[in-house]
């Protein structure tokens, strides 16, 4: 997941306001509603009416502030939604739903009809079936391709996990970089047009996956008052049967953001593999690095120079491509001729 993040959101930026101090005004005017429904008369918004100049200000800033502090914990929030722990005691407790989550894969599989049935790589062979079936079977591989990382054991416990993972692998899978090697050094040669587009989408992912947390500090605050009025504390209302509607729709809302949350990774996902595509080869030709002849010299480069990086081997990094030796040498001839 580190790989994907890229630049952080500026602090006054649409991005930023989008995904971050939106949620967080929200939160505040849910917080003030959730403590209404147990404290009678309780009402901060207007108590900030008393001057309207100075608590704007304020609110302002205080969601500025909470909405800094999100952004903080943006990378710790997206690896609790991938759960993807490296504390044994979490890894226990995840490994349910791993299995789920490996079941779900099968199953997908396994519905997958014609040729593609066993690896899923003769897409151009579903000609031959009805259109009906042609049209299942792509959209099935879509899902998985977008849905699920190309290895079995890469598989994390959570949907939002394994579509970030499914984007993280494509480079792979399909040049041999790895992203963890090529995804820094990728961005020093995508333009700045293009960044931006992908800073853009990535603030939908956000968004979304700071509502949800946002919304369990709402069901915490649900408890909170509702301990307080059972156990007879300071609660100026009575109980009543329609509280139980709240923290229900809270849940649905934490629900629907993570549905929209990898959603919005899906789409991310796109930009993030078409720069691979794209932007690969300029990335080659900024490294020095010689052409490949053919794709699986490409693959066999790329997948070197991963090596090299992540593991510290100047040994396998690729060899430099012996024209721009030749050009250099050409320059300083011309330069001293002159």
């Amino acid at each position: 997941m580190d790989t994907f993040i890229g630049e952080l959101p500026k602090l006054f930026d649409r991005e930023f306001a989008m995904a971050f101090l939106l949620p967080v005004m929200i939160f505040i005017v849910l917080i003030n509603e959730i403590a209404n429904i147990f404290v009678k008369g309780f009402n901060l918004l207007d108590l900030l009416q008393n001057n309207l100049i100075i608590s704007t200000t304020i609110l302002g800033l205080v969601s500025w502030l909470i909405g800094i502090l999100l952004l903080m914990a943006n990378r710790f929030l997206y690896r609790v939604l991938e759960a993807d722990f490296e504390w044994k005691p979490l890894k226990f407790f995840t490994k349910f739903f791993t299995e789920f989550e490996k079941n779900r894969y099968h199953k997908l599989i396994n519905k997958i009809k014609g040729p593609c049935k066993e690896d899923c790589k003769e897409y151009c062979k579903l000609d031959k079936f009805p259109p009906v079936e042609q049209e299942k079977s792509r959209k099935l591989m879509i899902e998985l391709y977008t849905q699920f990382p190309d290895q079995k054991c890469l598989i994390l416990p959570t949907r939002f996990g394994n579509a970030m993972r499914a984007s993280e692998v494509y480079p792979r899978v399909m040049y041999g970089i790895e992203s963890k090697a090529g995804w820094s050094r990728m961005l020093t040669v995508i333009p700045k047009d293009y960044r931006d587009l992908m800073d853009n989408q990535k603030a939908h992912i956000d968004l979304w996956v700071n509502v949800a947390f946002l919304g369990i500090g709402l069901i915490l605050e649900y408890l909170y008052l509702l301990g307080m009025a059972i156990f007879n504390r300071p609660i100026q209302t009575a109980i009543q049967s329609w509280w139980i509607l709240v923290p229900i729709i809270i849940v649905i809302a934490i629900k629907g953001s993570t549905v929209f949350a990898r959603n919005a990774v899906v789409d991310w996902g796109d930009y993030f593999k078409a720069a691979f595509d794209v932007y690969s080869p300029q990335l080659r030709k900024s490294l020095g690095f010689e052409l490949p002849k053919n794709r699986k010299e490409e693959i066999k480069q790329w997948t070197n120079f991963s090596h090299a990086i992540i593991c510290h081997k100047p040994k396998f990094i690729p060899e430099l491509e012996k024209q721009n030796t030749s050009t250099e040498l050409k320059r300083r001839n011309k330069s001293k001729a002159k």
